[in-house]
């Protein structure tokens, strides 16, 4: 894929005009200085993506003409990230990074050492804003699947969410190497990694994790910030899957 990237929710036709959405159009034009004729690249976040051109380029308005679809890219392992509620930028880096490696589903949950309480209203709005850093990350790295985020959830409600294999990443003892636990793991059904907050899990909270089926593991030789140890986690079972 060359040019810019534009997500486009609905769809685009096989052939012919499409009006690009307003706030697409604003970035396109006003922050990307895009001019007619340039290639665009337009995305649904499902897989599937078409080749364009601008046709229109208008201070307030953008419209692109397609000129075919490209073939449809495979959705490949289920990833699921099971993440506390971090303080600060840090969840918005670990969802861009998660994106980027091509996350299926991200599981927000609020847990017992989590500084960061969302209420009904401000959750909403959280959401919008993840959905959105998520958008920018598949255009920024070409992956056309968004990931699904989920409403932040009580740990002990998101435990009970279907997965396949299941794994939380853990500083107690007694815990096996990531790449060791997914040795030998099935690859016809979800992996999912629970990272903590940065005052980790609490005592309770591990033995929920781990009636519900949870294997802890162990990341690296040193603590890690939850940032770290999200992306090092990921990154070696997207390198596994």
């Amino acid at each position: 894929m060359s040019g810019f990237r534009v997500y486009l929710p609905d769809g685009a036709p096989e052939s012919g005009p499409v009006e690009l959405p307003a706030t697409e159009a604003h970035h396109l034009v006003r922050v990307l200085r895009a001019r007619r004729g340039d290639p665009v690249t337009l995305f649904d976040g499902r897989g599937e993506a078409w080749q364009a051109s601008l046709a229109v380029v208008e201070n307030r308005r953008a419209v692109a003409e397609v000129h075919g679809r490209e073939a449809l890219e495979s959705p490949g392992h289920r990833l699921i990230l099971v993440l506390a509620l971090v303080k600060g930028k840090a969840f918005d880096e670990i969802i861009r990074q998660a994106t980027q490696l091509g996350v299926t589903e991200i599981r927000p949950v609020a847990t017992a050492h989590c500084e960061v309480k969302l209420d009904g209203g401000r959750a909403a709005s959280k959401l919008d804003h993840w959905r959105a850093v998520a958008v920018e990350a598949c255009k920024q790295s070409g992956n056309l699947r968004l990931p699904e985020i989920l409403e932040p959830l009580p740990l002990s409600e998101a435990v009970r969410l279907p997965a396949g294999l299941k794994l939380v990443a853990s500083l107690e003892e007694g815990t096996v190497p990531l790449v060791e636990a997914l040795q030998g793991a099935s690859a016809s059904a979800p992996w999912e990694i629970a990272i903590g907050p940065e005052g980790d899990f609490s005592p309770a909270e591990y033995g929920l994790l781990r009636g519900a089926g949870y294997r802890p593991v162990s990341l690296a030789r040193h603590v890690l910030r939850a940032e770290t140890a999200a992306l090092y986690a990921l990154s070696v079972m997207d390198a596994h899957r």
